[in-house]
């Protein structure tokens, strides 16, 4: 997988996880049904951030990049350029 792809995902899979997170503690009345969305929620964030250290790599050496912040120009490790 490309690391735009991954990078992508679990930006996506973040996003999701707050709205149904926040959505489930809002909508819901009962604790068991806010519980379930909340532990949902969580599960697509762990989820999405699992996928990034497993493919969000540098596609020449292999070291897992940092998917908080800037997407950088040249791996910190091989100094070789990513082509995103």
């Amino acid at each position: 997988m490309k690391p735009k792809l991954s990078l992508l995902i679990y930006r996506i899979c973040f996003a999701a996880g707050i709205v149904i997170l926040l959505g489930s503690i809002v909508l819901f009345n009962t604790m068991s049904a806010r519980r379930i969305g909340v532990f949902a929620g969580l599960g697509v964030e762990l989820a999405g951030a699992i996928q990034a250290n497993i493919f969000y790599k540098c596609p020449h050496c292999g070291k897992p990049i940092n998917p908080r912040g800037k997407q950088p120009a040249k791996c910190l490790n091989c100094e070789k350029e990513i082509k995103w």
